[in-house]
């Protein structure tokens, strides 16, 4: 399970006094936001990767430099990961994230558009959403409400994001809190948007206001768009995992709908290697209907370049299943699993994230023998190999296209005319 959506910074430096005594106000004591390292890192324990930024917004009283999040995340850097922050109301704010992300090597964005004062959809945010888009790097947005009295909640409604997503298809975006309490609203963006999500971090302390939401996501069939997350140090770890494992707690036997399992470990299992755009692993089993067993299975069958890049069941499901990858924006590197490999990683460096050339492809693919390949082991070409170089000539505008009717006759026709 990963962790989303945590804070670290030094209240005492980076939160102004008043700030600190709203936080007090609205809990109904003292509150402590203090984030000291190790009291942070056995509040990640039960994540396998978590999500750290500060909060910049001047208008409120947060600013908290990118500079302490790279340090704070470059303690424990197979645990952390970093996001910048921005605000689009300051001079040089493109400069100071470009600094973030290229010289601090933070991966990610937190953007508050109600703490600063600024319209999601405000000019002043188009070349930060551009950059963003054009280096892949998610933005997580503070969307729903606050106990600051000067953040305008105008501000903060899910569908301002809306405009955003017209304009900036391929950003990755995440409404943090699912929009609370406008989730339904949240819901309905992230639903008719590919590239938006939502996190459910500081919503299981509202349990009935949480049990809602997950039923809303549940009838609306978009659980895999929410992302887990805590908020910490506003909530921990250990308890927000119990707050979504008892979200039906709050309905007892009255007899109403309950959040299913399924929804409750996916949202526990999800996105395993979000933040990245690009996971780098994806197994299928589009093959367990071929007889493995059987050597005279036509699986076993030697035959020519040309002959298996025709054959349906073969190169032609691969490439319908890529094609579907990559309209819904995904890099091949989702699917190198589909075919178990020896292969010559360098001849096909770009069609993978780096990552997974590094972490799987040289480790993995070369140190271990495998039944099928881009590559037999003696160098000879495969189907697969003619699936990547037909797919290397498409647009995305054809794939996409031949995504939607995806038949193996479509595609073997398909296959042929190339």
């Amino acid at each position: 399970m990963q962790n989303i959506h945590a804070h670290a910074w030094d209240p005492e430096k980076h939160i102004a006094p008043a700030t600190r005594a709203e936080a007090d106000r609205a809990r109904g004591r003292p509150m402590d936001l203090s984030t000291p390292f190790d009291k942070f890192m056995a509040d990640a324990a039960p994540f396998e990767k978590t999500v750290v930024f500060g909060l910049k917004a001047r208008r409120t009283g947060y600013w908290v430099p990118d500079d302490y999040v790279a340090d704070f995340v470059g303690r424990a850097p197979d645990k952390l990961l970093g996001f910048a922050c921005c605000d689009p109301t300051q001079e040089n704010a493109l400069a100071d994230l470009r600094h973030g992300i290229e010289e601090l090597g933070l991966v990610g964005v937190k953007m508050v558009p109600m703490y600063a004062g600024f319209d999601p959809r405000d000019a002043r945010c188009q070349a930060i959403y551009a950059y963003c888009q054009e280096n892949g790097l998610p933005i997580l947005f503070h969307s729903g409400t606050t106990f600051n009295q000067d953040a305008p909640l105008e501000f903060t409604r899910p569908w301002l994001f809306d405009e955003v997503g017209f304009r900036y298809p391929e950003l990755r975006m995440v409404l943090a809190h699912v929009g609370h309490p406008f989730c339904e609203e949240c819901l309905v963006v992230i639903r008719k948007h590919p590239h938006i999500y939502a996190d459910i971090s500081a919503l299981y302390y509202r349990p009935w206001q949480f049990y809602n939401m997950l039923i809303a996501a549940q009838e609306y069939n978009v659980t895999n768009k929410l992302l887990p997350g805590t908020d910490y140090p506003f909530a921990g770890g250990v308890e927000s995992i119990e707050g979504l494992r008892n979200s039906n707690a709050i309905i007892g036997n009255s007899g109403l709908p309950q959040v299913t399992a399924a929804t409750i470990a996916k949202l526990q299992g999800y996105l395993a290697d979000f933040p990245d755009p690009k996971p780098e692993i994806m197994l299928n089993e589009w093959n367990k209907d071929f007889d493995f067993a059987d050597p005279n299975s036509p699986s076993y069958q030697l035959l020519s370049v040309e002959e298996m890049a025709l054959s349906a069941r073969r190169a032609a499901f691969t490439a319908a299943n890529l094609l579907s990858f990559m309209a819904a924006g995904l890099d091949w590197s989702h699917y190198f699993l589909l075919w178990d490999s020896c292969c010559y990683p360098e001849q096909f460096a770009s069609f993978y994230s780096p990552a997974s050339t590094r972490g799987v492809m040289y480790k993995h693919w070369n140190e271990t023998g495998h039944r099928f390949g881009l590559f037999s082991e003696g160098g000879a070409v495969r189907p697969q190999y003619f699936v990547y170089q037909m797919l290397s000539r498409m647009c995305r505008p054809c794939a996409a296209k031949a995504s939607c009717r995806c038949s193996l006759s479509t595609m073997t026709r398909r296959n042929r005319a190339i």
